[in-house]
């Protein structure tokens, strides 16, 4: 799972992986070209959380829209209060969609939203102007799938998006999955189409809007994202690589 992207291997690791393994799968393409430069049997075949991604088929109505990543774990709802306060200063029109996962609670996140002055709908929406937040439970592919750009405080979810060939606009949060470190490390990693802002929240509204205001852009953003998390369809592909190299007498030696 590691990334030469993020952080090159150690001299010690890149020994362990010539003596021990018979071959080594990695999560990118560089880190395979890296490992192989240094006499490691490597290979990239795609990586598998870009698999079973595909749209549900739920209504993402509206014009232009922004999809909203606040991540999965106990920290999400004060980032998600960060992130209604980078929304309310992003001038373009546009709809926005909250992709909640199972694990938050939409009913907590709409009180987030009600204690920073949004209103809440009967359709459980949140407006503020022309502004207006949607969430959406279990439908993080179909969000992405019309989403121009996205606000990512997410792991999985930002690499995801990013894979899916859409650039992520990040910045750091309030709790340890969102510190500075981690998000400038995903940036490195994903090679600039997750692009981290320091300065919350006025420069983080200006990279969205610059983002909705310059297409060519977000979509050059989203090739650089696609390359580095390779084709859906990994999973099958590891499986049956597996299947017709592995040596029957070493089926242990897999890294």
């Amino acid at each position: 799972a590691k990334s030469d992207h993020k952080r090159p291997h150690l001299v010690v690791e890149e020994h362990f992986l010539r003596k021990i393994p018979f071959e080594v799968l990695t999560r990118d393409k560089y880190t395979s070209e890296k490992l192989r430069d240094k006499g490691v049997n490597a290979v990239f075949l795609g990586n598998p959380i870009m698999d079973g991604l595909t749209p549900r088929g739920i209504d993402i109505s509206g014009g232009r829209v922004v999809g909203v990543l606040p991540g999965s774990r106990a920290e999400a709802f004060e980032n998600f209060r960060r992130i209604l306060a980078v929304v309310a200063l992003v001038p373009e029109p546009a709809e926005y969609y909250c992709a909640v996962p199972g694990p938050l609670d939409s009913a907590r996140l709409l009180a987030v939203g009600h204690e920073e002055g949004w209103d809440v709908g009967e359709d459980g929406s949140l407006s503020r102007g022309s502004q207006v937040m949607r969430m959406v439970r279990n439908g993080f592919e179909d969000i992405i799938a019309r989403a121009e750009v996205l606000i990512g405080l997410a792991g999985t979810a930002n690499e995801q998006a990013v894979g899916m060939g859409k650039p992520v606009v990040s910045f750091a949060g309030t709790g340890p999955q969102t510190t500075v470190t981690r998000m400038t490390k995903q940036e490195m990693m994903l090679g600039g189409s997750v692009r981290y802002i320091s300065d919350f929240p006025e420069a983080v509204a200006q990279e969205v809007s610059y983002l909705l205001s310059h297409p060519d852009e977000a979509a050059r953003r989203g090739r650089i994202g696609i390359e580095r998390m390779g084709a859906p369809g990994a999973s099958r592909r590891i499986a049956e690589h597996i299947a017709q190299t592995l040596p029957a007498e070493a089926p242990h030696r897999v890294a």
